[in-house]
């Protein structure tokens, strides 16, 4: 009997301790899967433009109450060599307002050219379509905000930036499928003030000086009016410590 209860109490160890490295043997394999889906290329710099502002909210609505077609745009920060969650980065997100305003600077006339340079002192204090977060656990974000228009000489875009123990990982930009620019520029309230845009993907400057950038854009569904855009942002950290 003795041994019996020695066997049993050997073999209930055994399962415990194996069924404790099963979640990271699921994850390492998950991990290894993206790998090979070349689901965590780098994603491509892109600059930070002429309307980066540092002095900005933590907080996941954005939109301040802009009247635009609602997005909520869902991130998540991997690290290339593992292709694993980079959990506690500082993500930004900055873009323009339906009309191709800049929150933080009011003279500029996004049917002129830029009129501010990089690093421009900010002459407002409004933040609307500005925003920070700390990723969680599984590397995510979700910012809730609006669709962005358009300002010359840009194509519809947003900022972002991705910030690991106050070191700078990656600055770049996201984009959207033309068709859907089209759509909500002609067609949706006040986007359809200012119209389509002559500034088009295919000939955007900051897309062809970047290659085409990958992954800077978002799988994108429709409900009803609003919009959900979902990419996947890959880093390379310094170490793995």
């Amino acid at each position: 009997m003795q041994s019996r209860r020695k066997f049993f109490l050997l073999i209930t160890g055994c399962l415990a301790g194996c069924f404790r490295w099963v979640p990271s043997l699921l994850a390492k394999s998950e991990d290894s899967k993206k790998i090979a889906q070349g689901a965590c290329e780098l994603t491509t710099e892109a600059v930070d433009g002429p309307y980066y502002v540092d002095d900005v909210f933590y907080r996941s609505d954005i939109s301040e109450e802009r009247d635009g077609v609602p997005l909520t745009l869902r991130l998540e920060v991997l690290e290339k060599d593992t292709c694993r969650p980079i959990p506690e980065a500082t993500v930004d997100v900055w873009h323009c307002d339906a009309l191709g305003n800049y929150s933080g600077f009011p003279g500029a006339d996004p049917d002129e050219f830029p009129n501010v340079r990089r690093g421009a002192k900010v002459t407002s204090d409004l933040r609307f379509c500005r925003g920070r977060q700390i990723s969680d656990e599984e590397g995510q974000v979700t910012f809730q905000s609006i669709f962005p228009g358009w300002y010359t000489p840009r194509t519809v875009h947003i900022h972002l930036k991705v910030i690991l123990n106050d070191r700078e990982m990656l600055s770049t930009q996201i984009y959207f499928p033309q068709e859907l620019n089209d759509a909500i520029l002609d067609k949706e309230d006040p986007y359809k003030e200012r119209g389509r845009s002559p500034y088009r993907n295919k000939n955007d400057g900051v897309i062809k000086r970047s290659g085409g950038s990958t992954n800077a854009w978002p799988t994108t569904e429709r409900a009803g009016r609003s919009i959900v855009a979902t990419q996947t942002i890959v880093v390379k950290k310094l170490n793995h410590g």
